[in-house]
């Protein structure tokens, strides 16, 4: 019973230690942001219910619609790529495309500027390759 147990214990530990978050740890962007807010051109969307979190691990983006009252979700699955103020999103997998209250479009590139970061806040602006609109994504992070 021991060894089963010291094996048991060595396969946690190797599972732990496989986890992406340190490799996959891409600083402050890492984890869960909630977007509190969309503006569109400058504008509080009224539309928008608060149901969409931005989760980043690695080069894999979820831009994940979560129904609190259904206890269920849709996922939207972008890799990207961040050079400097800038993040690329790709929406390149058909079965996940992007939301249509991003504003993005599937397979094509989706710059966007960081325009503010801290541990606690992010604010994403891209403009809108299917209606030309602006959106500023106002997020608080989660955890």
């Amino acid at each position: 019973m021991k060894k089963i147990n010291l094996y048991f214990a060595i396969f946690s530990l190797a599972l732990l230690a496989s986890c992406t978050h340190n490799d996959g740890d891409i600083g402050p962007l890492f984890g869960t942001w909630h977007v509190d807010a969309i503006e569109v051109d400058g504008t509080p969307d009224a539309t928008y219910d608060g149901s969409l979190f931005v989760m980043f691990q690695s080069n894999i983006a979820d831009w994940r619609i979560v129904d609190e009252q259904e206890h269920t979700y849709v996922n939207a699955w972008a890799s990207w790529l961040q050079d400097g103020g800038i993040i690329t999103f790709h929406f390149d997998d058909d079965w996940f495309p992007p939301h249509a209250i991003t504003g993005f479009a599937p397979a094509i590139s989706q710059p966007t500027t960081v325009e503010r970061l801290t541990s606690k806040e992010l604010i994403l602006v891209a403009t809108s390759s299917i209606d030309g609109h602006t959106r500023r994504f106002i997020c608080t992070k989660q955890h």
